[in-house]
């Protein structure tokens, strides 16, 4: 009993302490998030806002996509987190081929992750914002594309 209690504390205070993410991630989300950030209107408070981060590989080049999700996450997703600090909103990254290994200096899976999956009774919103994309050159990471599916999107 006192090894859960020890491991439950230690996940939430990963929660919300130092960041596990390499800083050069860290800036995208940011900058993603201050353009894209999640709505703070009284009528929305029911909606599970949050981001996602994902890892993917296209002409072997190693693609971050960012997207603000406006009803949480599956259930049984396989995504690690939530990340997030002062500076960053709740995030939660998807990188099943471990692209993203020297960005992600540790994976979690923290009890936060139950608060924002998606459950028949939480609100479902239709929301669209842009989808950043960016090329990872090293450790730099490039906006190369920002994919507009929907003019109609909370601002």
């Amino acid at each position: 009993m006192k090894y859960i209690f020890i491991c439950l504390i230690f996940s939430l205070h990963s929660c919300d302490e130092k960041s596990s993410l390499h800083p050069e991630l860290e800036k995208v989300i940011q900058q993603y998030q201050s353009k894209i950030p999640i709505p703070q209107s009284t009528d929305l408070k029911n909606y599970v806002f949050m981001y996602e981060v994902n890892f993917s590989l296209k002409n072997k080049d190693t693609i971050i996509r960012i997207v603000r999700l406006p009803s949480g996450i599956p259930k049984n997703s396989s995504c690690y987190g939530i990340y997030q600090t002062e500076k960053i909103k709740q995030v939660v990254i998807y990188d099943e081929k471990k692209l993203g290994e020297k960005f992600i200096e540790q994976k979690v899976r923290n009890i936060a992750l139950q608060k924002y999956q998606l459950s028949e009774k939480k609100k479902h919103y239709a929301d669209y914002p842009p989808v950043y994309s960016y090329k990872v050159s090293g450790v730099k990471i490039n906006l190369v594309k920002i994919d507009t599916i929907s003019d109609n999107w909370i601002k």
